[in-house]
């Protein structure tokens, strides 16, 4: 039971035995994850929704990257997928970003920006980032060799984890 004078971990809207379980963890010398990574059901809800969106988007994309293909055209095709689903492009225009998308080549880690003069050749690696929102942009291996990453969201309860974006 929670005490009155004792402050809440959670915000008010979450039932007391999910408080009463992180008041307990905390009591043993667990650290706690900041408060705001909290999420209520409607927006996790939320989250698995973007996460079907952004499965069924990389699905879609993996249909038309090939060779003699910008990353400007995937940009486009991402664009006109995610605002057909009703969804919005969290890069776009994010702390001036100017893609839908991160298209990302060879040795360019992640945040690469889609440009008309990216034209993708046989045997490159393209890592598409649908969802990332992260300053500095483009980020390059230190050696110029090819990278390679695959993300996921993944929801961590009392219950266990779920695989958000699959």
């Amino acid at each position: 039971m929670i005490h009155p004078s004792q402050k809440r971990f959670t915000p008010c809207s979450y039932p007391d035995h999910i408080e009463e379980n992180l008041q307990q963890l905390q009591a043993n010398g667990y650290l706690l994850p900041p408060r705001r990574v909290l999420r209520t059901p409607e927006q996790i809800e939320g989250i698995r929704e973007s996460g079907r969106i952004n499965t069924w988007l990389l699905d879609y994309l993996s249909e038309h990257i090939r060779a003699n293909v910008s990353t400007a055209e995937i940009d486009r095709l991402a664009y006109a997928f995610t605002l057909s689903h009703g969804a919005r492009l969290a890069p776009l225009h994010y702390e001036g970003f100017p893609g839908s998308i991160c298209t990302s080549i060879n040795e360019v880690v992640c945040h690469g920006i889609p440009s008309a003069r990216e034209i993708l050749r046989d045997g490159v690696i393209l890592n598409v980032d649908v969802s990332t929102l992260y300053n500095g942009w483009t980020v390059r291996t230190e050696d110029d060799l090819p990278s390679a990453q695959w993300e996921h969201t993944i929801l961590i309860t009392e219950r266990g984890n779920e695989i958000i974006t699959c």
